[in-house]
């Protein structure tokens, strides 16, 4: 990674990591050490120390009690919580994407999920989550929608990680010509919005499902095998409800 230049040195650290967040390059659970980021970076401490303490403040990242810096694990309501908001934010960017798209911007679309896929069939899975995490990136800009380009950077932020769980799953359970952002394509070409609008919905809460039942899984195996099941897994709706 490119070392940092030219102030403020807190802002790009805070960009980087939020990046790298939202892009599932965290899993839940892990520690992050101010000195090995300064080194990574080429920066001293503080302004990791600054970057730290605002993706803190967002709930990105948690303080423990011994000073230690840990990426969160959500809870069930917080992951469906934020499934919830961004299936309304990034289904009405999808449609403004759909008014204002080009030719061009549909290749571009294309580009991306080939090589998520080439990525996918590879199993370099961090990959896979980068791309992903471009192609909602690229959503919300061609929607020309700032402020909830904001919005849905904190959320990216926050729920990034809990992605890590699923990355290396077949999502959907079909072939990769038939995923929801192929329909998000295809439906930017014809310039159908309302398509466009219902295959990221059908994106996000299929996502969200998975890692929903990986919790379920994971709290069961601490349980016992003698324990009942948490019904738990339900989607979050789509937006024909």
């Amino acid at each position: 990674m490119d070392k940092l230049e030219h102030e403020p040195l807190s802002d790009r650290v805070y960009r980087m990591l939020r990046t790298e967040l939202a892009g599932g390059q965290y899993s839940p659970g892990d520690r992050i050490k101010i000195s090995d980021l300064a080194a990574r970076f080429g920066v001293s401490a503080t302004p990791v120390r600054e970057a730290i303490n605002r993706l803190v403040s967002s709930g990105a990242l948690e303080y423990r009690p011994n000073y230690s810096v840990l990426v969160p694990q959500l809870s069930h309501n917080a992951i469906r919580e934020i499934a919830l908001i961004r299936c309304q934010l990034e289904g009405l960017a999808a449609r403004k994407a759909v008014e204002n798209a080009s030719p061009e911007d549909a290749k571009a679309f294309e580009e991306l999920q080939d090589a998520e896929d080439k990525a996918r069939s590879k199993k370099n899975y961090a990959e896979v989550l980068r791309i992903n995490q471009k192609f909602h990136k690229r959503i919300i800009s061609l929607a020309k929608m700032p402020i909830a380009s904001e919005i849905a950077e904190t959320l990216w932020t926050r729920s990034g990680p809990a992605l890590t769980r699923i990355s290396g799953k077949n999502v959907y359970g079909m072939s990769p010509e038939k995923l929801p952002h192929r329909d998000f394509i295809a439906a930017l070409r014809r310039q159908d919005p309302e398509t466009a609008q219902q295959a990221i919905v059908d994106d996000i809460n299929r996502a969200t499902q998975l890692v929903l039942e990986e919790l379920d899984a994971e709290d069961a195996a601490r349980r016992g095998p003698n324990a009942d099941p948490e019904s738990d897994t339900e989607l979050v709706g789509d937006v024909t409800g």
